[in-house]
């Protein structure tokens, strides 16, 4: 096989799988597409407390902040079928959120209760547009190796 052809052929594997694990990211999220503000708060969970209301939600995550004392990544809870881990960047001094499914989605925290659930949301609404994006380029490196092989 020509090299070009290997190199193709492990770089078409590689976006599979990429897209293997978008899909498996995309279900959880039940592949709503949406903007934040006309979408509904299907609730949270922080700290093993359950949460309907984004205003109480979003004030968790606040404390959350305020009560970490270890540098140390921790589980913070879930939201819309992610799991949620919570950490301190201490190079540029921001909390962030980690939405963990088969793939990893990290958001910086602000000081807002209801701008920190707009940015986990934006961010989950971001992984239907990588799932597309991975999708051309498959689509592109399979018409490129077609063109390799003639």
């Amino acid at each position: 096989m020509p090299i070009c052809l290997i190199y193709f052929a492990k770089t078409d594997k590689f976006k599979l799988i990429l897209i293997h694990f978008i899909l498996q990211n995309v279900i959880p999220f039940n592949l709503q597409i949406h903007s934040t503000e006309d979408s509904k708060f299907s609730g949270m969970t922080v700290k093993d407390i359950d949460y309907t209301e984004k205003a109480k939600a979003g004030v968790a995550i606040l404390e959350a902040c305020k009560l970490m004392t270890s540098p140390e990544p921790q589980e913070l809870g879930s939201y819309m079928g992610f799991s949620m881990l919570f950490s301190f960047d201490g190079f540029n001094k921001q909390y962030q959120i980690t939405l963990r499914g088969a793939l990893s989605h990290t958001v910086t925290l602000g000081t807002d209760i209801h701008g920190n659930i707009t940015r986990l949301n934006n961010a989950l609404a971001e992984i239907p547009k990588k799932l597309e994006y991975c999708r051309e380029q498959l689509k592109t490196l399979h018409q490129q190796m077609e063109t390799a092989r003639e």
